[in-house]
């Protein structure tokens, strides 16, 4: 199983987003499968559908600026392209090492640098 979940998803977050996406995340790890691919991208940058998100469009503008600003160590906080997320996913499917595999920006990257 491959799920896209986000970055800082918990359970008991105080944001509902976040909360559901960790209640999400927790629900498929009691379903005990086989192997289990979490994707945590931070904020995904891409062309949408839909009614326009002001503060999101807002954010993925300023998410070129802090990018740059963000340490290395702390990558899994910045932007990421949906098509690198779905290049990983692609990379992913048909794996069959058990076990439970988290997945952050920089290791999504690498995996869809296996795509190209």
């Amino acid at each position: 199983m491959i799920s896209v979940s986000s970055v800082g998803a918990n359970p008991d977050a105080s944001n509902f987003y976040l909360e559901t996406k960790g209640v999400i995340e927790g629900g498929l790890r009691a379903l005990q499968f086989q192997r289990l691919d979490l994707l945590l991208p931070g904020l995904l940058r891409g062309e949408r559908s839909g009614p326009p998100r002001r503060g999101e469009r807002a954010m993925i503008a300023l998410s070129r600026f802090t990018d740059r600003l963000t340490p290395a160590a702390f990558d899994k906080y910045r932007s990421i392209a949906a098509n690198n997320v779905a290049k990983a996913i692609a990379a992913l499917v048909g794996r069959d090492e058990p076990g439970v595999f988290v997945h952050h920006n920089r290791e999504m990257l690498r995996e869809a640098a296996r795509i190209g």
